[in-house]
Parts: C-alpha cells; structure tokens; sequence
C-alpha cells in the first residue's frame, strides 16, 4: 500500500472507531437512565462511563495517531 491509501485507511479507523464509541457511550447511557436508583447515583454511574468510554478512545487515537507518526518519517 502507498502512503495516502494508508493515511485514508487511517482516517477510515478513526471515523469508525469514533462512531462506535461513542454509539457505546449513547446506549450505556441510555441504560443507566433506565435505572431504579436516585438521581445521584445515576449521575456518578454517568460521569464514571463517560470517562472510562473516552478514555478509551484518547488511547486509540494515541496509538493510531502514533502509527501515522511512523509512516510520516
């Protein structure tokens, strides 16, 4: 593969890992509010998700962004 096909492949991957993640994130969400618990639980549940979904994604982007890095020299 020639470096703009894999830089486009790179584009594609996070596009679509953004797009799951955050759909994940939605849907847990989503689920949390369905609860039978007070509000303040479900407030921490939220906060807890939220971080540990886009911490995820930071990462990914990290090791992806740290691959682009590679094909550039």
């Amino acid at each position: 593969m020639d470096t703009q096909t894999k830089k486009n492949l790179i584009q594609w991957i996070k596009r679509i890992v953004t797009t799951l993640l955050v759909a994940l994130w939605i849907a847990i969400i989503i689920k949390i509010a369905s609860l039978e618990v007070d509000f303040n639980q479900q407030a921490t549940y939220c906060i807890f998700s939220t971080m540990i979904i886009f911490g995820v994604l930071i990462g990914i982007y990290q090791l992806i962004e740290r691959y682009e890095g590679d094909l550039k020299g």
